[in-house]
């Protein structure tokens, strides 16, 4: 069995081949693509085409056709979105990694400051006991009070330390505090669509899984919804793709304004979304979909810069219920199936699987 291990840094991906020679061609026919599409041969692209070849992700390659099939420049801003999205999970190793390290270092210093101060208040506790029986055993006046000055010396000094010791805590606690910080923040990004700024598709991933227990456990209904913007490729090839991102932008912040509670608007891929409903009906979930569908449409886009109406944006949308014991993968599939019944039946509208059942009746 053959390993390979694409890496720029920390490893970003791992593979395990069986035949080198299957390993060589995947090799061989990304670097022919690559050089056919004009793509610069860096390690993240030659990791995004040798998946793309071996088959190993299906969404990278339904992600990777669309992107070859639009016929335009693909530039590295493309390639990096690919790339953040299916092997970003490295930053946040990293981020770890080197947080760990951070935190070993505070807490070694940490230690080091009590075993000091441990060892500070056994010093003052054998110097107190000493005096106190140099204080027994004194016969004069001038003696006691030496004596005395003496335990104020020492009682002065420990006072010091305790004070420095105070300080040197407090630095400590803020430098972890800021520490567990950077874990979270290295959490949210590795869990966040870096254009949208929305959930990722390893954010969905957990979310649905957490669902799905949740509705095995309880038996609570839970719907998903699949959304895709119409004519995105036309608006792109109109306007160019500044605009195009902005109008993703638009519609995931549309998203999350339109839900609430445990609901989760994520980044599917390209500009399809994908909403997880917990404790939803199917029911229910058509009407949010509608209400969704109607938000957006009624926004108007407009070219800042030149002030033109750009016209509307709509959505075709299509809504599953989860059914006991099977996976996310085919309630997706079934949510897919009905936004693609809906693009059919002519955009800017909703469907629901059970639309998709009485058709197949019918």
């Amino acid at each position: 069995m053959w390993v390979l291990v694409l890496e720029e840094g920390p490893p970003k991906m791992m593979y395990f081949i069986e035949d080198l020679e299957l390993a060589r061609t995947y090799g061989g026919n990304a670097m022919v693509q690559m050089g056919d599409l004009q793509v610069p041969a860096t390690p993240n692209n030659y990791a995004i085409w040798y998946v793309y070849h071996s088959g190993h992700t299906p969404d990278l390659k339904r992600d990777v056709d669309t992107l070859i099939e639009s016929k335009e420049t693909i530039t590295p801003e493309r390639t990096n979105e690919i790339f953040d999205r299916y092997f970003g999970n490295a930053a946040e190793g990293q981020a770890l990694r080197d947080t760990g390290q951070g935190l070993e270092a505070a807490i070694s210093k940490l230690i080091g400051f009590l075993s000091e101060a441990g060892t500070g208040t056994e010093e003052y506790g054998n110097a107190l006991e000493q005096y106190s029986t140099q204080l027994v055993d004194t016969a004069s006046a001038e003696e006691a009070r030496a004596i005395v000055t003496a335990i104020l010396g020492e009682t002065k000094n420990m006072a010091e330390r305790q004070i420095n010791l105070r300080a040197e805590l407090a630095a400590s606690t803020q430098e972890i505090e800021m520490l567990r910080e950077g874990i979270r923040d290295a959490q949210r990004e590795a869990m966040t669509d870096a254009l949208t700024g929305i959930a990722n598709r390893k954010a969905l991933s957990e979310r649905l899984t957490e669902s799905i227990e949740e509705v095995e456990e309880t038996g609570v209904p839970m719907c998903v919804l699949m959304l895709d913007i119409d004519f995105f490729k036309r608006f792109n090839d109109s306007y160019g793709h500044l605009l195009g991102d902005q109008v993703l932008r638009l519609v995931a912040r549309t998203l999350t304004e339109c839900i609430k509670g445990r609901d989760l608007a994520a980044r599917y891929g390209g500009e399809e979304f994908l909403i997880v409903l917990p404790a939803t009906s199917i029911e229910n979930a058509i009407k949010l979909a509608n209400h969704i569908r109607e938000t957006v449409a009624g926004k108007r886009i407009i070219n800042r810069t030149t002030g033109e109406s750009l016209g509307q944006i709509t959505l075709s949308i299509g809504t599953s219920r989860y059914r006991l014991g099977e996976d996310s993968e085919a309630l997706i599939k079934r949510a897919d199936e009905a936004l693609y019944a809906a693009k059919r039946s002519g955009r800017n509208c909703v469907l629901s699987e059970n639309e998709l059942s009485a058709s197949a009746v019918a």
